[in-house]
């Protein structure tokens, strides 16, 4: 797994009345190789909000390769020899070893380019180009069958062919789990106390994924409080006030959404 900062964590310091906190970080963890692979595809303009037109019926592979330009550097990031080792390794028929050479050269000149690359030697890039590589492939870029969808933003053509690989298999679900550590040092008292706050919530299998279950069941069971009037406080508000987090903490745990506490 690896772990990187999720968004801004100071705001969260005056919220929960931690102001002698002198560490506070909200992360996020995901499987290895998280952070290179969405690094590459911003850099390649997968989640730009720019309109796609095309006039024709145009497949990725062809698009990437007459949109993504070369930076203005004279550095080669990877080796010649490189590159057609993993053109190589592209099991396709119908684009020629040059083609994808020069798709290849072109994907890692864009993304070896940006800032976060600079001091990576020409082995960690290599790593990470064999990474990319394999999720274009994955990805079906070197397919020409799959076709960009015209007159919509990039991330939604992003966002439509991933939903068409990742969804649920029969049988699949997934799995939430949240975790909150605080360590605690009093005045005077020279121990380290530890407070650990966990939920794992599974998914239902052929049936409502767990992030469904922990996103919707609140917003359901808050709704239904306000009706019957055990929230009464009027306006928006965070659920960070006992008044309602309280009584909505009591019905989520019969709803099996809650947090194991643990003290050490």
């Amino acid at each position: 797994m690896e772990g990187y900062p999720n968004r801004d964590s100071l705001p969260y310091q005056e919220l929960y009345g931690l102001k002698d906190c002198q560490k506070l970080v909200r992360g996020t963890l995901r499987y290895q190789g998280h952070c290179v692979l969405m690094a590459a595809m911003k850099a390649l303009g997968f989640a730009s909000e720019e309109v796609i037109k095309v006039d024709r019926e145009i497949s990725w592979f062809e698009y990437l390769l007459s949109n993504i330009r070369f930076e203005s550097c004279s550095t080669m990031f990877l080796a010649n020899h490189h590159i057609t080792q993993l053109a190589n390794t592209i099991d396709q028929k119908v684009f020629t070893l040059a083609q994808l050479e020069t798709l290849l050269t072109k994907v890692f000149n864009r993304v070896f380019s940006q800032y976060y690359y600079k001091d990576k030697s020409e082995e960690q890039l290599y790593k990470d180009a064999e990474q990319i590589t394999y999720t274009l492939k994955w990805m079906g870029v070197f397919d020409p069958k799959n076709l960009i969808l015209n007159n919509v933003t990039h991330v939604h053509n992003f966002a439509a062919h991933l939903q068409t690989l990742m969804n649920y298999k029969q049988g699949e679900t997934d799995l939430v789990a949240m975790q909150h550590i605080f360590k605690i040092v009093y005045p005077n008292d020279p121990r380290v106390y530890v407070k650990k706050s966990t939920m794992v919530k599974i998914g239902h299998r052929n049936g409502k994924s767990a992030m469904a279950i922990t996103v919707g069941v609140p917003t359901a069971v808050a709704t239904q409080l306000i009706l019957d009037g055990q929230i009464k406080v009027t306006g928006v508000h965070m659920p960070n006030i006992s008044e309602i987090n309280t009584p909505l903490y009591e019905e989520l745990k019969k709803e099996g959404i809650y947090c194991e506490e643990e003290d050490y």
